[in-house]
C-alpha cells in the first residue's frame, strides 16, 4: 500500500530578501551558530565621519575630508585623506591632531597606531595617540610648503 504525500508549496514572495531576513532573525543570536549581525561574535558598525583637524605645529592650513571607519567590538579602524600646507620644509616636525569617530580614553601613545603617506611620496606620516587630547596625532617632516594630500590609516581600542 502506497502512502499519500501531501506537498505544500511556498509562494515565491516568501523568498524576498526582507522575508528571508525576518525569518533568519527569529533564530539568529548568541549560541545559535548563525550570529548574522556579528563578526566572530563581535558586533560591527561602520560609517563615514567628518574629522576635526587641529593645527598643532608647522601648518598654515589643513582640510580634513570625510573619513571611513569600521568598529568591530572594541577595535576601531579609520581611513581618510587630509590636505595639509606646511609652513616650513626640512627638519621641522609638522604635527596635526585628528578627532576620533568613536570616543576613547587614550592614556598612552601606544593606544593608537597607524601610518600615512604624502601624495608625492614626499613624507611618511607617523600616527599615534595624543593622550592629552584623546585624538590621533599625525607627525611628519615636510618636504614641501604647498598644499599636499596625505592618505592615512590607523587603528585604536575603545578604552
Amino acid at each position: 500500500m502506497a502512502a499519500i504525500i501531501r506537498r505544500r508549496w511556498l509562494p515565491l514572495a516568501s523568498f524576498s530578501p526582507a522575508n528571508i531576513l525576518a525569518k533568519l532573525l527569529t533564530v539568529d543570536g548568541s549560541g545559535s551558530g548563525i550570529d548574522a549581525d556579528t563578526v566572530d561574535g563581535l558586533h560591527a558598525v561602520s560609517g563615514i565621519y567628518s574629522p576635526t583637524a587641529t593645527l598643532v605645529s608647522n601648518l598654515d592650513s589643513v582640510t580634513a575630508y570625510s573619513a571611513s571607519y569600521i568598529q568591530i567590538g572594541g577595535a576601531v579602524f579609520v581611513a581618510g585623506v587630509v590636505t595639509a600646507d606646511a609652513t616650513a620644509a626640512g627638519a621641522t616636525v609638522t604635527e596635526l591632531g585628528m578627532s576620533l569617530p568613536v570616543a576613547s580614553n587614550l592614556t598612552q601613545v601606544t593606544h593608537l597606531g597607524g601610518t600615512g603617506l604624502g601624495l608625492f611620496l614626499d613624507a611618511v606620516v607617523a600616527i599615534d595617540a595624543d593622550a592629552t587630547n584623546d585624538r590621533a596625532r599625525m607627525r611628519w617632516r615636510s618636504a614641501l610648503t604647498v598644499a599636499t594630500n596625505f592618505s592615512y590609516v590607523y587603528g585604536y581600542r575603545v578604552l
